[in-house]
This record gives C-alpha cells, structure tokens and sequence, in this order.
C-alpha cells in the first residue's frame, strides 16, 4: 500500500539523482557532478588539487571505421582504466564525446610527482585492447593544471584545457599547465584565423616544395619528397610542423 508507494518513489527520486550527476554510458560522473566538485572546498585545506582533461585522440576514426558500438565499447574501456587506475578519492567524469576528466584532492609530491602520474596514466590508458576483432591502441592526450595550497580552483578547467591543447599541438601525449602556455595558446588561435582566411582568400601563399631523394649508389635521383610550406604575409616561410597540427586538432 501506502509503504510500497513511498518505497518507489524513494527509489525514483534516488534515480532520478544519479542520472541527472552521472553519464548514462560509463557511469562516471558527468559535467555537472564534476564542476559541483570542483567548486567545493578542498577537505585538506594544504592539499595540491590536480585537475587531468583526457582526450581520445582519432576516435572519429574507430566509429566511422568499426561502428558506433565500437565506439561506445572503447570509451567504455576508457572509462574503466580510469576509474581503476586513479586515487579512490578522485571524481572521474567523462564531460561528452571522447572527453574524460578527473578531480584529484590531493597529489602530494608537487609538480614532479603529478608528471609521473599522469605519465603512468598515459601508458596505463595506451594498452592495447581488442573491440569488434580489431586490436586498438588506444592514443590520449592529457592536460594537466594544479592548484597550490590554498589557491582558488575555478581556473583548473581552462588551465587543463590549454596543457591538453599544448600537448596537441606539440605531438606530446602529456602537458602541465604553466601561464606562458596563454600565449601562446594566444599566438596559435590567431594563426589559425590567419589560416582560414588564407586557404579562403589566398591559397597561393600555400606552395609545395619538392626535395629530391637520391640513390647514393648511383647517384641518380629516384623519388622526391612534397613539403608544404607557408608564406605568411608577416611571419615569413612557416613549416608544415608549425600549422598542420593546428588544422588537424580543428578539423
């Protein structure tokens, strides 16, 4: 009677909690859960809060290739190797898409220990799993910001954002956020308006040079190597390693 309802709806609303804090594929916490996380006081209050943004890189490519099942079961995988290899008292969350997070209280030891951590953690998430007969290896990208003792942890996300984007951009698998990295996080984002508007305007300023490849035993040229290059209007002659990684992390 009147005790089963109130039991059921008890269960609904318990329920209803978990589904509006947690991501209904991995079970981890989602956005929301994981911003109310870090915006509660630290229950330490000496700790170094860490704050990890993971991102699968070419995931595009398992779905378009394997399914989107594959998809789901890869990120699913993800999900477990985080939740296992992490401290109990992390908040592991996946905020959407290919994207992980993860709140960590307290990392002691500073900067060198919160490097090798989430250097371990790369290589942990790197091995191999097989998904729809297909033996993947899976490729992150990780950022990593830390907030001192006592520091305000509101900027951790945007800090972990802009290591994760240095760690794209420079083809490293790991970054730990330091202040230099705005600007020239700044400097790229104009590069990229700059590229835009050249393949749009100007896509003369794209040229490809060629570099022959030599046989020494016969000293005849046998193949040649295509190189592109840019001539920005202000910057001069850049080479593909300062631009390609920049149109490949945009699409």
């Amino acid at each position: 009677g009147d005790r089963q309802v109130a039991g059921r709806s008890a269960r609904l609303v318990e329920r209803l909690g978990y589904d509006a804090t947690h991501d209904a594929l991995t079970g981890l916490a989602n956005r929301a859960q994981l911003s109310r996380q870090i915006t509660a006081p630290r229950a330490a209050p000496g700790s170094t809060a860490g704050f990890l943004l993971i991102d699968l890189d070419r995931f595009k490519e398992v779905n378009d290739g394997l399914g989107h099942d594959a998809g789901d079961r890869l990120l699913v995988v993800i999900a477990q190797r985080l939740s296992a290899f992490l401290p109990s008292d992390a908040t592991v969350a996946r905020l959407g898409g290919d994207e992980f997070a993860a709140l960590l209280p307290d990392i002691p030891g500073g900067r060198d220990a919160a490097r090798r951590l989430v250097e371990d953690l790369a290589a942990d998430l790197a091995r191999p799993v097989t998904v729809e007969e297909a033996l993947l290896t899976p490729d992150v990208s990780i950022g990593l910001a830390l907030a001192e003792p006592y520091a305000d942890t509101k900027d951790l996300l945007r800090q972990a954002d802009t290591a994760m984007y240095a760690a794209k951009t420079t083809d490293g698998t790991i970054a730990l956020y330091d202040p230099d990295m705005d600007r020239g996080r700044l400097e790229n984002l104009a590069l990229l308006a700059d590229l835009r508007a050249t393949l749009r305007d100007h896509p003369e300023q794209l040229a490809v040079h060629y570099q022959p490849k030599i046989d020494l035993k016969t000293r005849r040229v046998v193949s040649a190597e295509a190189l592109v290059r840019w001539n920005h209007q202000t910057l001069g002659v850049l080479s593909p390693d300062r631009f390609i990684p920049l149109a490949e992390t945009t699409g």
